[in-house]
């Protein structure tokens, strides 16, 4: 959902590859206004309006862009698809996202409608899992409280990943 950003060490025939030597942040964004930060949105405006270069760190299976002496790396549509591809192979329990609002959340700016990256989250787990009945899950003992406090924290946290997460992603997209 965004990008970090680098200042290269040279503007004329910079090393652009991945780990090139760099002297700092990159410049700020004109919507996130950070040095070394870039939203998704702030991404495809640079590469689409100033013709920024595109290419692909194989290794890292990520796309990066430049221009001049700046460097951004990010995670795009293909990227975000292998990244769910990791969790689901791996069976992990889930991911974190940071930041929904650094997606093209209106979608003017990648061309790629309304929040593309989160979209393909969606789609490639859904597609990944195939579909499902929901979990039902049934009291065999009377609810405790522990002496920390915490009420069926174990009930809580299976509510929170099956029922919560979902009406939150539906809600964007």
């Amino acid at each position: 959902m965004y990008g970090r950003t680098f200042k290269l060490k040279q503007k004329k025939n910079p090393d652009t590859k991945p780990y090139g030597p760099s002297k700092g942040a990159g410049l700020p964004g004109n919507y996130t206004a950070s040095n070394g930060f870039l939203s998704y949105y702030e991404i495809c405006d640079l590469i689409k309006k100033q013709k920024w270069h595109t290419e692909y760190d194989k290794e890292q299976q990520v796309p990066f862009a430049f221009k001049d002496d700046q460097w951004v790396s990010y995670d795009n549509q293909e990227s975000i698809e292998k990244k769910c591809h990791y969790v689901a192979e791996r069976r992990l329990a889930g991911a974190m996202i940071w930041s929904l609002d650094f997606d093209d959340f209106n979608g003017a700016f990648c061309g790629q409608g309304k929040y593309p990256l989160l979209t393909t989250v969606k789609k490639t787990l859904d597609r990944l899992q195939g579909p499902t009945t929901p979990i039902r899950i049934h009291k065999t003992t009377q609810p405790t409280i522990t002496n920390h406090g915490n009420f069926n924290s174990y009930s809580f946290f299976l509510l929170l990943i099956y029922f919560i997460f979902p009406i939150f992603i539906y809600h964007f997209i």
